[in-house]
């Protein structure tokens, strides 16, 4: 009887013991899920949850467009679009949907179809055994019009980056004048001869970002950590240069060359009253 007393005795003992260190160690997870902080050494562990999973970012700005006198656009920046394939079957969506490229064929089909290219090169760069692909010159510097008419299938697997060019829709018009941007090493697009240069930082925006919390398959989920700094687009410059005589004078510069044979002419049109 005495035996059998010690051995329940022992047993309580145990449990005790066991109900206390369970208590002990739901206390500190506790702690550390809601107060983030580790109960036994006492170190704030929340620059290191906040931490966890973090990226940014860069939200681009647009340049400032460059008018003429009537309006007319000679300079301005344009958003275009890169496909992404994302290829990796391990890939989970949010909402637990296929989230990669599955019906290969069919994808390859709409791709080469909206891209205007061969289907078998598509097809071979989505056989990969990578986590995601690009797609080549093809799939590059997309319009809106594109991304949308590809978007319109609702691929499974297909994403967008997109860039910023600076384009001129009058082409060569003024091209001394106006001079030329392009993007440097960190992808802004500066002024590198006449007056996008003379005028860079008037033109030029501010860039924002975008600094937010993913899961562990790359989705923001509700209540995680995002901040986002908008960007802000650079100032539009109107000129007083007339499209329509700087157009006649270029054409009279170049018969002008034809027909004497000069290696180089240079010509200037004032409004005399105002300086224009």
């Amino acid at each position: 009887m005495a035996a059998k007393r010690s051995h329940n005795y022992s047993v309580q003992v145990i449990s005790l013991v066991t109900l206390v260190a369970c208590l002990i160690l739901a206390s500190d997870v506790f702690y550390v899920a809601v107060g983030k902080m580790h109960l036994r050494s006492s170190t704030n562990l929340e620059p290191y949850i906040d931490s966890a999973n973090v990226l940014t970012e860069k939200t681009k700005a647009l340049r400032g467009n460059i008018f003429d006198s009537k309006g007319n656009v000679i300079a301005q920046d344009t958003r275009t679009y890169n496909v992404v394939c994302i290829l990796d079957e391990n890939r989970k969506g949010a909402d637990g949907t296929i989230a990669y490229v599955k019906d290969k064929e069919r994808t390859a089909e709409v791709l080469a179809r909206c891209l205007r290219t061969d289907y078998d090169t598509i097809y071979n760069l989505l056989q990969q055994d990578v986590y995601q692909t690009e797609l080549g010159n093809a799939g590059r510097g997309l319009s809106k019009a594109v991304k949308d008419e590809i978007e319109s299938y609702e691929l499974p697997g297909i994403e967008f980056t997109d860039s910023i060019q600076r384009i001129y829709p009058i082409g060569q018009f003024a091209s001394h004048l106006i001079g030329y941007a392009k993007q440097n090493e960190n992808g802004s697009t500066v002024g590198e001869m006449g007056l996008e240069l003379y005028l860079n930082s008037f033109l030029e925006g501010k860039d924002g970002s975008r600094t937010y919390q993913v899961d562990q398959y790359g989705y923001v989920l509700p209540g995680m950590k995002e901040n986002i700094v908008s960007a802000v687009n650079g100032n539009n410059v109107y000129l007083t240069l007339n499209s329509e005589i700087q157009k006649a004078l270029e054409q009279a510069l170049e018969e002008n060359k034809q027909h004497f044979g000069q290696q180089r002419a240079w010509a200037s049109v004032v409004e005399v009253k105002t300086g224009k």
